[in-house]
């Protein structure tokens, strides 16, 4: 094995340790957010016994495969969750650094655009566990959902026309498409782009709140109206329609699983925040190739 294969796996190896180590921060905020206690400045205890945990107690992954799942103080079961969340986190840090390109080829777009997927699958997966476990969606996260996609888009709309104002104007021909109007084609087709994704967040946002008024609050609340709005500005149009029926579906299919093995009645609800995450993820990832198949269907 060669020298550079060698520093390929180990910058791997890194990026997944990298991820669990975030992965035991979202694990913070989803613990400590809905009950609005401080995310930095406060040493983790033990929900049992109250003892004050150590280094040695919160080393990602690790300590809770050496402690066997159990408290090293009054050996209770640790919540499964917390090292499912910091796998979970690690794999989503190799697999945004390993998908479409080498990490050591990347321009400055190119990071930008693998540090946005980064923040909002967190963020997701963040609101995923913290609404199957206390059963609401923070509007803090949501918010940092919205400003980190604002700061995106504005930045890497802006890095795309510069670009390529930059390439047009270090060419004879370029030049003359400039002054022919090809770049202001370009900003306006931009500008359109971003224009219906936040129509299509905004619509998506109305129909979840009409639900929610029909149905009185039940099996839906307004955590995820608000997370619809930024489930629309990640995925846009056409990605959001096979996301909004996929999370609609396993809603429903689970749902009556849970009816049929005798979990749940008809008349409770369950968290719907994340069947919307995974609505989210799966448009994001295969939004264009479900889109792409029923179309091929309809010809």
């Amino acid at each position: 094995m060669g020298f550079f294969s060698l520093i390929f796996i180990y910058s791997y190896i890194f990026i997944f340790v990298l991820g669990t180590c975030i992965g035991s921060f979202i694990n913070v905020v989803i613990d400590r957010v809905p009950k609005n206690k401080k995310l930095v400045n406060s040493r983790s205890n033990c929900p049992f016994c109250k003892k004050t945990l150590s280094f040695r107690d919160l080393l990602p992954l690790i300590s809770f495969i050496s402690l066997k799942g159990k408290c090293r103080y009054c050996k209770k079961s640790i919540d499964p969750t917390l090292p499912l969340v910091e796998l979970l986190t690690g794999m989503i840090f190799v697999s945004v650094f390993a998908f479409n390109g080498n990490i050591f080829n990347l321009n400055f777009l190119g990071w930008v655009e693998k540090l946005y997927y980064l923040v909002i699958l967190c963020l997701l997966v963040a609101i995923f566990f913290m609404d199957l476990k206390y059963r609401i969606i923070e509007d803090k996260l949501v918010m940092v959902g919205i400003f980190t996609w604002v700061s995106y888009t504005l930045i890497s709309k802006f890095l795309i026309l510069y670009s390529t104002y930059l390439d047009l104007r270090s060419d004879l021909f370029g030049v003359y498409l400039i002054k022919a109007g090809f770049l202001n084609n370009l900003v306006s087709r931009e500008a359109k782009s971003v224009l219906l994704t936040l129509i299509s967040a905004v619509l998506l946002l109305l129909f979840f709140y009409f639900l929610v008024v029909i149905t009185k609050g039940r099996g839906m609340g307004g955590g995820d109206v608000k997370f619809s709005f930024l489930m629309g500005l990640i995925l846009g149009f056409p990605k959001i329609i096979p996301a909004f029926f996929i999370s609609f579906l396993t809603g429903a299919l689970v749902g009556l699983i849970l009816i049929l093995i005798g979990k749940k009645t008809i008349k409770q609800t369950i968290p719907f925040g994340p069947f919307l995450v995974m609505g989210t993820v799966s448009g994001f990832v295969l939004g264009d190739g479900i889109i792409a198949w029923y179309l091929k269907l309809l010809q």
